[in-house]
């Protein structure tokens, strides 16, 4: 089917959260591991698919981390 589009369903985590209000065209830099995953995954997407999308969810729903409290 060439008509298929792949859609990659990344995380906020490929930021590392200091500053916030992130847009698409920033830089990531992942302090976690989950981030180092999300951004390894998102890097083979691009480099492999010119039909590929990746969404970038936060974290809405779930524990909190620790030391970094939840909405």
């Amino acid at each position: 089917i060439n008509s298929a589009r792949f859609l990659y369903i990344s995380s906020s985590s490929v930021f590392d959260g200091t500053r916030g209000n992130y847009v698409e065209s920033d830089s990531i830099s992942p302090n976690t591991l989950l981030g180092k995953l999300k951004a390894s995954g998102e890097n083979l997407v691009r480099g492999r698919s010119n039909n590929a999308s990746v969404l970038r969810l936060s974290p809405l729903v779930g524990s909190a981390h620790p030391w970094r409290p939840s909405f």
